[in-house]
């Protein structure tokens, strides 16, 4: 079985376990295009699940966990409501992607995976919960220049949230 966790955002990741094993974890593919002049920032949604590899996987052998978002937290704050209506529009595009291919889908609010994983609060907690549960894989939470990605760290614990909830809690 294959479980993939995505932390959207700006700052987002997405994680890949297989068969019990954090095989994958990187950032979102965002980069800014242009749009009637101005740059935007876009999210290519199918070059996550290039990246996945699933070609050949059965859709019924991948569940995706997608953490739930809503209209609330300090990210959506700060944004426009037309920043809001293309990140809210991204993300349905990725939900659409996911069940086109036929994957299996939970949507996830964050209190839930991190309750569920009893993970410390705050996103250095999350760090470190990655590296306690992942421990031969730290370097997957580094970007190029060394520096911590806690998206990528939460993307990862999404995952992990996921196979334990598909497997009853043995990992």
């Amino acid at each position: 079985m294959i479980i993939v966790g995505i932390d959207p955002g700006q700052k987002g990741a997405f994680a890949k376990i297989k068969n019990g094993e954090l095989v994958k974890c990187a950032d979102l593919p965002i980069a800014s295009v242009e749009v009637g002049g101005k740059e935007k920032l876009h999210m290519f949604v199918e070059e996550i699940f290039e990246q996945l590899e699933l070609q050949g996987e059965k859709p019924s052998n991948v569940h995706t966990f997608i953490e739930k978002q809503g209209y609330t937290g300090e990210m959506f704050e700060k944004m426009t409501k037309a920043a809001l209506a293309r990140y809210m529009c991204a993300y349905g595009e990725l939900i659409g992607y996911i069940k086109g291919r036929g994957y299996g889908l939970t949507l996830v609010a964050p209190i839930t995976w991190i309750k569920g994983i009893n993970a410390p609060g705050g996103k250095d907690g999350h760090i470190v919960k990655a590296y306690q549960v992942f421990p031969g894989k730290t370097h997957m939470f580094r970007g190029v220049k060394g520096q911590t990605k806690d998206g990528r760290a939460d993307a990862a614990l999404i995952a992990y949230y996921g196979h334990l909830f598909i497997n009853k809690g043995r990992f």
